[in-house]
């Protein structure tokens, strides 16, 4: 059961999808958007945050897939009827074709530089892979547009403690000279529920800014 200090998500509902940046609307509510390369774990991280033990929100709300490259539009989740979670579509794909996948790059790239309801990305890294060039591109991009930016590392049950240290020192090689990202590197698990508690606070933190 969640701890009583535990800062919770009281409701969690399914909002909208954006397949076009045109069809995105002015909001009154703050939003999270959750980036990632596909099948990072995006989807399975906005279910165990919302999840809290089964007891309150929608197990299995976004929907998760083994298949690479399904989310293909910008979903919006209602969270305590307050502010939104939005999560994007997964970038590097190879199997997708070069069409859908600038089609999702600009839908992707056309909403962090142009959202102002935007409050955090929650950059998403699988711990099995760390950084690659797909992952470059993006940080590039944040770098350029100093969007306020959590690295996360997911699936963080997949590896070993000496595994870690050897992905942090390589990650803070790549990451010392982007000053949009925190400093704190988050490791999360889905499966363990590691760093789901963290994680609450910090959007908790973030939305009540």
């Amino acid at each position: 059961m969640p701890s009583k200090n535990e800062k919770q998500f009281t409701s969690c509902n399914f909002y909208t999808s954006v397949f076009d940046i045109r069809q995105l609307h002015e909001s009154q509510f703050k939003e999270i958007a959750f980036a990632g390369r596909s099948n990072c774990g995006k989807s399975s991280l906005i279910n165990a945050l919302v999840e809290n033990g089964g007891t309150v929100g929608k197990k299995n709300l976004a929907i998760v897939s083994n298949r690479p490259g399904r989310t293909a539009s910008l979903n919006f989740y209602m969270i305590d009827e307050n502010y939104h979670f939005v999560d994007m579509p997964g970038y590097g794909f190879a199997k997708t074709s070069k069409k859908m996948q600038s089609k999702w790059k600009k839908l992707i790239f056309s909403y962090l530089s142009g959202r102002i309801n935007l409050g955090m990305l929650l950059l998403l890294v699988d711990a099995r892979r760390g950084i690659i060039k797909t992952d470059m591109e993006m940080l590039d991009y944040i770098q350029r547009s100093a969007v306020i930016t959590r690295f996360v590392f997911t699936k963080s049950d997949l590896i070993k403690e000496t595994q870690r240290k050897h992905l942090l020192q390589e990650t803070e090689k790549i990451l010392y000279k982007n000053i949009a990202i925190h400093p704190e590197k988050i490791w999360v698990s889905a499966k363990t529920k590691e760093g789901i508690m963290r994680l609450r606070t910090v959007i908790k933190e973030e939305i009540t800014k």
